[in-house]
C-alpha cells in the first residue's frame, strides 16, 4: 500500500523514499503487487550476499572462505526473514556492504573518485533508512587513519569545518530544512531518544544480553565460534580493517542497546541489528580462512 500510494518525500525518520521508489518500479512487473514489492527485498538481499562475498575477498580470504561468510549471512534468520517481506532492512545491509567495499577499494588503490562514490552510496542509503548514519564514525575514522597525510591536514580540516558550518546554517536559516531536521530529530518517530545522556546499567545489561542471544540465534552451530575466531584473526593480521568492522558493529549496537525504553523482549528491535549480522558474516569469512590455514598447518608436517 505504501509503495502504491506512499509519499516519496523525506520529512521524518519513518519515511523510506528510496525503497518506495524502487518498489514502484517493481510494481510494473506482472502479477501480484504484494509479491512484486517483496521481490525488492529479495533482490537487495541477493546483492548484499554477493557484496559480502566481495568484501570477504577484499579482506584477503580465499573464494571458499568468502563463500562461507556470504552463505552465513544468507541463511541467518533475521536476514532471511526480511529477504522475503516488503521491508527496508536487506537494502540497508546492501548499502552498508557496498560502502564498506568501496572504502576498502579506495584504501588499497587511493583513487579519490572511489571514495567519492562511497560517500554518494552512503548518502543514497540514508534515504532508504537513517540507521545507516551510524556507520559514519567508523567510516570517517578508517578513511582518516588510512591516509592521514591527505585528510589530517589543515586544508582538509578547514574544508570539513566549512561543510559542518554550512549544514548548520542551512538547518538554522532555511525554514523547510529546519522543519525536516526538527521532525527527524524530535519525531514522531524521533531519534533524539537514542542519544539521551543517561546510562541505566541494569536495563542496558539486559539489552546487551538480548543482543548476544540474537547474534547466537542468527549464527548457530559452528558459524558463531568461526566468526569470533575471525575477529581475532583480523585484529592480528589487518588491525585497521578489524577496527573498521568492529566500530561499525559497536556504534550501531551501542545506540540501540542504550535505548532501553524500547525493550527487546517480544518486539522486533532485532531488525536494527541486521546490518551487524552482515558485518559479522565478514568475520565468519575471515574465521573460515583461519580454520583452513590451521588445518593446512596441522596436516603439512605429517606429509
Amino acid at each position: 500500500l505504501y509503495a502504491v500510494r506512499g509519499n516519496l518525500s523525506f520529512s521524518n525518520a519513518s519515511e523510506h523514499p528510496f525503497y518506495l521508489l524502487v518498489s514502484r518500479l517493481f510494481l510494473w512487473l506482472p502479477g501480484d503487487p504484494g509479491r512484486n514489492v517483496a521481490l525488492v527485498s529479495a533482490v537487495f538481499a541477493a546483492l548484499a550476499v554477493a557484496l559480502a562475498y566481495r568484501v570477504g575477498r577484499q579482506l584477503g580470504v580465499s573464494a571458499l572462505a568468502a563463500a562461507v561468510g556470504a552463505g552465513a549471512l544468507a541463511v541467518s534468520h533475521g536476514f532471511w526473514l526480511h529477504a522475503v517481506i516488503p521491508e527496508v532492512y536487506t537494502a540497508n545491509a546492501c548499502f552498508l556492504l557496498a560502502v564498506v567495499s568501496l572504502v576498502l577499494a579506495w584504501s588499497e588503490h587511493g583513487r579519490l573518485w572511489v571514495l567519492a562514490c562511497a560517500g554518494l552510496v552512503w548518502l543514497v542509503g540514508l534515504t532508504n533508512h537513517l540507521v545507516l548514519a551510524g556507520a559514519a564514525p567508523a567510516l570517517i575514522a578508517f578513511v582518516a587513519l588510512s591516509r592521514p597525510h591527505l585528510f589530517l591536514t589543515r586544508r582538509a580540516l578547514l574544508i570539513a569545518a566549512g561543510g559542518i558550518v554550512l549544514c548548520a546554517a542551512l538547518v538554522a536559516v532555511v525554514p523547510p530544512v529546519s522543519a525536516v531536521a526538527y521532525r527527524i530529530w524530535v519525531g514522531p518517530p524521533g531519534i533524539s531518544d537514542y542519544f539521551r545522556l543517561t546510562f541505566p546499567v541494569g536495563p542496558m545489561l539486559r539489552e546487551s544480553a538480548y543482543y548476544l542471544m540474537y547474534l547466537a540465534y542468527q549464527f548457530p552451530t559452528v558459524t558463531l565460534p568461526v566468526g569470533i575466531l575471525g575477529v581475532y584473526a583480523l585484529v592480528r593480521d589487518r588491525p585497521r580493517h578489524a577496527a573498521l568492522l568492529l566500530l561499525l558493529v559497536l556504534v550501531n549496537a551501542g545506540v540501540f542497546i542504550h535505548h532501553t525504553a524500547w525493550v527487546s523482549a517480544a518486539t522486533a528491535k532485532f531488525v536494527f541489528y541486521i546490518s551487524d549480522y552482515a558485518v559479522f558474516a565478514l568475520f565468519c569469512a575471515v574465521g573460515a580462512e583461519e580454520v583452513m590455514r590451521l588445518l593446512r598447518t596441522s596436516v603439512s608436517p605429517a606429509m
